[in-house]
């Protein structure tokens, strides 16, 4: 047996007037009389509900609609245009300002020949990028920077070399060493300097004559850069020993580094054991 679920005329009159604070005859006269005459709209047929639970099951269908559309957009987004891998850092300077907490890399060495490093292949141009460092303490203080190509000399582009001292290898930087083409002539001379970053006192030489305060040598042995002292370090107080130190390049385009190199990279090279 089925039951007829449609209201009456009459049904519906009682429940209005039912629910009417003020009722009176006429009434759903009136309320018809009044529909009739209003505009007439056409239900949407996704129309925004008015229970609560109504109103938070629509929110959760729309939320996941919104996250499962943003899911397969990233996923075609990722086929046509792959994640690129991590940048390299950026440069921050010739001093790293983290130099206390950098990790240290040990290198053994000998008395006679000091100590030397091996680095990776990591910066462009090739005339930049530091791929072995060495310290000897024979007979001058020398560090040697082999690149793997010859240094881009002569450039439009500034192009700088140098290394950074610790003297105690206690994590402070004591002195730095520089050398790059930045001189009035442009025509093959260098600028050479030596900073104590305890006192801030800087020595330096444009041009020749070169020696003081640190001289200089290239491509002794293949793509090779040479800097060391013919006195005794001024202006930094060095005293003999086996210094802490990395080495560093850059090449400049109006003002602007846009390539350089560590060696290490992010660490200092420290003297290791003497081997016989």
């Amino acid at each position: 047996m089925t039951h007829d679920v449609r209201l009456t005329d009459d049904q519906i009159e009682r429940m209005l007037r039912g629910r009417s604070s003020e009722p009176y005859p006429g009434l759903v006269r009136d309320i018809l009389s009044a529909t009739s005459a209003a505009d007439q709209q056409r239900r949407w047929a996704l129309e925004w509900p008015s229970s609560h639970l109504s109103v938070l099951a629509a929110a959760a269908l729309l939320a996941a609609l919104l996250i499962g559309g943003a899911l397969a957009a990233g996923a075609l987004r990722d086929v046509a245009n792959p994640v690129p891998p991590p940048l390299r850092p950026g440069w921050t300077g010739p001093l790293h300002p983290d130099l206390a907490s950098m990790p240290k890399i040990i290198a053994a060495g000998s008395d006679m020949e000091g100590y030397a490093l091996r680095d990776t292949t990591d910066a462009d141009p090739a005339g930049i990028d530091i791929t072995g460092l060495q310290y000897s303490w024979g007979f001058n203080r020398r560090w040697d920077l082999t690149l793997r190509a010859p240094a881009p000399y002569p450039s439009s582009n500034l192009v700088e070399f140098g290394v950074v001292l610790d003297v105690e290898a206690d994590g402070i930087a004591d002195c730095l060493i520089g050398i790059n083409n930045d001189t009035p002539q442009q025509n093959g001379e260098f600028r050479v300097w030596v900073t104590n970053l305890a006192s801030g006192e800087t020595l330096q030489q444009v041009g020749g004559p070169y020696g003081s305060p640190i001289d200089f040598a290239t491509d002794i042995i293949g793509p090779r850069l040479s800097l060391f002292f013919l006195s005794r370090g001024e202006p930094c107080d060095l005293v003999p020993g086996r210094p802490a130190f990395y080495a560093w390049a850059t090449e400049s385009v109006d003002g602007e580094v846009v390539a350089w190199d560590y060696a290490p990279d992010a660490a200092w090279l420290v003297p290791g054991p003497i081997l016989p």
